[in-house]
């Protein structure tokens, strides 16, 4: 296995429990040192807000709470214990909407559904090897939404000494 993933602790979260099960299954063999399981957004956060998770992997429709909602409440409720950790959405819905609506929540990358064992494996990869800056503006508070440096952009949110991205 090219990359260690023993560190982590992940919450997947999925109203299926086939999911959850598949999921957490997967995590296991890829050697997570805990894969948690939640089956709605709010159960989701209650278990987060008591765990210290590295990584929350959460479905998007779920009822009570869904994938969006859940990223949105850790990234701005004042009782967050990590508004920072990385947070993959899990969706088999994908639109433009969906999108726009997910990146202003937070979502760190998107994972879309069926999705098999090695797609976990490079997205998990992905994300602990390039760790997005976060930004903060009156708006909007999760990881940087560029993927690639542009230095020329001027405009009223560019951060002073700004290239392209927020230095860590």
């Amino acid at each position: 296995m090219p990359f260690d993933f023993s560190h982590l602790k992940v919450l997947f979260v999925d109203d299926s429990k086939i999911m959850r099960e598949l999921g957490t299954a997967v995590l296991e063999i890829l050697n997570v040192a805990e894969a948690a399981q939640a089956a709605d957004g709010q159960e989701a956060y209650q278990k987060f807000c008591e765990g210290h998770y590295d990584l929350v992997m959460a479905d998007y429709k779920m009822p009570r709470m869904n994938g969006v909602e859940l990223a949105h409440k850790i990234r701005t409720s004042p009782d967050s214990p990590n508004q920072e950790v990385p947070i993959v959405i899990i969706t088999g819905h994908l639109s433009d909407d969906f999108i726009g609506e997910a990146r202003s929540a937070g979502v760190t990358e998107v994972l879309i559904k069926p999705f098999s064992a090695n797609d976990l494996t490079k997205h998990l990869a992905y994300i602990l090897q390039n760790p997005r800056p976060f930004v903060e503006t009156e708006n909007y508070f999760g990881p940087d939404r560029r993927r690639l440096l542009d230095g020329g952009y001027q405009g009223p949110e560019r951060r002073e000494g700004d290239k392209g991205a927020k230095k860590g």
